[in-house]
């Protein structure tokens, strides 16, 4: 039973969050928006997605922002091989660097 309402509280919170969200987007009305994991880009595009999906594609949420996607970082520290964790790393600088082009031809 408290597994249960622990579930509907963070379902209630999460809500919550999104409205947050929603309200901040109207006031702030941000050109790009970058998705750090799974759970946030499928809380912005309401479904569930992939980041393998959908990096190194611009999605277009239904106001005109600009949604990139790309992987959490706690997701390179959990990365225990020291390569692998280098490939991931720089595949992060890189969806970070569109972000920075995305912006820069928004107020070039």
């Amino acid at each position: 039973m408290a597994q249960a309402q622990g579930r509907e509280d963070q379902t209630e919170s999460a809500y919550a969050t999104l409205q947050d969200i929603a309200e901040e987007r109207k006031l702030v009305r941000p050109d790009v928006i970058v998705a750090l994991g799974a759970t946030a880009a499928r809380s912005l595009i309401g479904r569930a997605v992939t980041i393998s999906s959908l990096r190194r594609t611009v999605q277009t949420l239904e106001d005109g922002t600009s949604l990139v996607v790309t992987v959490h970082p706690s997701a390179l520290l959990r990365t225990r091989d020291d390569r692998d964790r280098a490939a991931k790393y720089h595949d992060f600088v890189e969806d970070l660097a569109a972000c920075a082009k995305l912006l820069n031809r928004a107020h070039g």
